[in-house]
């Protein structure tokens, strides 16, 4: 047998791929629902918290990929089809990019549980390797792991990611020398990123007064000062700590979220722009959620 491949995985995948949450973003996608919306008789049943204006919620979306393109980040635009669910523009939970290949999600609610072959076809186009795709009565979405630095990933367990689904993905970033770590995830939030944003390398902003004690204890272990961010209406309805890094404590923040604004301040986090996102809203999500992060530069 002849073997002539002259780069590992992560050499291949240089171009593509992710091992933080805060380096330059580089490459992110995102979908703008067209029938789905229009056609819901019962948001309920789609997880919506409200009906949402289809054509505002296109006119947000459009503008947020615009200013994304603004600061240098290439948009790609999901493709669906007339069977498209309703969700599927939270892109942020459909996967995990990783420096060797995307683990893609298998979501935890029936209303969502087609958006996984989606993000399958879109990862495709852009010749993403699947690195792990959750299977067996593992479940698993996108925003529960993290990056906490190139060598530590964070996944909640609780209420839309079980401890089947941490297996499989810790023995696969296991082969990556990178290490797993679990936490509970507290009740009342949907996703870890409602409780964590890693946005530099030593700094993450954190819902301290719900965050667990274990997960202080593993932050001040890897020496990753904690921004305090207090319970608030801008927190918890305006979706103000749904925000995306796109460099170093640069950041896209909701608009309506002054309080927020001034805490990102006070800990030399830039915002560059606010965004619109009242029709996002609607549907429980923010702006992080409807980004999928595609790639980022690496580090070290």
């Amino acid at each position: 047998m002849h073997i002539d491949r002259q780069y590992s995985m992560r050499e291949e995948m240089a171009a593509l791929q992710v091992n933080s949450e805060y380096a330059e973003l580089k490459e992110a996608i995102l979908f703008v629902p067209d029938n789905e919306i229009h056609e819901l008789k019962n948001p309920s049943e789609a997880l919506h918290l409200a009906p949402i204006n289809k054509v505002l919620l296109e006119q947000q979306l459009v503008a947020y990929a615009k200013k994304l393109q603004s600061f240098g980040v290439t948009v790609h635009q999901m493709q669906g089809n007339h069977h498209s669910p309703p969700n599927l523009m939270y892109v942020h939970d459909l996967f995990f990019n990783t420096p060797e290949g995307a683990i893609v999600a298998r979501m935890a609610t029936e209303v969502r549980a087609s958006e996984e072959f989606f993000i399958g076809l879109e990862l495709a186009r852009h010749t993403v390797p699947t690195r792990l795709s959750v299977t067996g009565t593992g479940v698993f979405e996108g925003s529960d792991a993290l990056w906490l630095n190139s060598k530590n990933v964070l996944i909640s367990v609780g209420h839309r990611s079980n401890d089947e689904a941490f297996e499989q993905i810790s023995w696969s970033l296991k082969l990556m020398g990178v290490k797993t770590h679990k936490i509970k995830l507290p009740k009342g939030l949907l996703h870890l990123h409602s409780l964590l944003k890693m946005v530099d390398k030593d700094l993450a902003l954190v819902r301290t007064e719900l965050a667990p004690k274990p997960l202080l204890t593993l932050l001040k272990k890897l020496k990753i000062k904690v921004a305090a961010v207090p319970e608030s209406d801008e927190v918890t309805v305006r979706q103000g700590f749904n925000i995306v890094v796109i460099n170093p404590r640069q950041v896209v923040m909701p608009s309506f979220c002054t309080e927020l604004k001034k805490i990102y301040t006070k800990h030399k986090i830039k915002v560059l722009a606010e965004m619109d996102i009242s029709e996002l809203i609607k549907g429980g999500g923010g702006l992080a959620c409807a980004t999928g992060i595609l790639s980022r530069t690496a580090v070290k």
